[in-house]
């Protein structure tokens, strides 16, 4: 329930960010991508936080806590903002290198069948939680959102 509270908030408010990002402002897939990381992230994190308020089974927010909600969110965010390559309905000028890597990939077509299209939109989550997951992982030790987090682990 916890988690799915962030997943409420970050999932609600990515196409509205996306069309705002793309559509009103114009712009190109790396600013719009990034963007959105940002904001999915952020709206992650909040839910995150409303729900270890609203649920009494939760630890309460704390210092600890924060910084590993906050490394999930970066994470969520990644998935978020890779998610946008799905979208084939950016324009030439609007393409980069990492579009033009990434659409043919990951872009779902009118031509995709049903089940192709969710695989390509899995694929693009999966490859941006991912990355950014590596990223944290590289970091020293306690850096990444699970590191220490266990709850499965007599070591608490």
């Amino acid at each position: 329930m916890w988690l799915s509270t962030g997943a409420l908030f970050a999932g609600t408010s990515w196409q509205p960010a996306v069309n705002l990002f793309h559509d009103t402002l114009g712009m190109g897939f790396m600013p719009c991508a990034g963007a959105t990381v940002a904001t999915c992230g952020t709206m992650f994190l909040v839910g995150l936080r409303v729900g270890r308020a609203a649920f009494p089974f939760m630890p309460a927010g704390d210092s600890a806590n924060l910084k590993q909600d906050f490394g999930l969110s970066l994470s969520i965010g990644g998935a978020t903002g890779l998610f946008v390559a799905t979208d084939l309905s950016f324009t030439a000028a609007q393409s980069d290198v990492l579009y033009q890597i990434t659409s043919p990939v990951l872009g779902i077509g009118d031509a995709d069948s049903v089940l192709l299209g969710c695989i390509k939109a899995g694929s693009s989550t999966l490859a941006g939680f991912g990355v950014f997951n590596a990223v944290q992982n590289a970091l020293p030790a306690g850096a990444n959102w699970m590191d220490n987090n266990n709850p499965y682990s007599d070591s608490k």
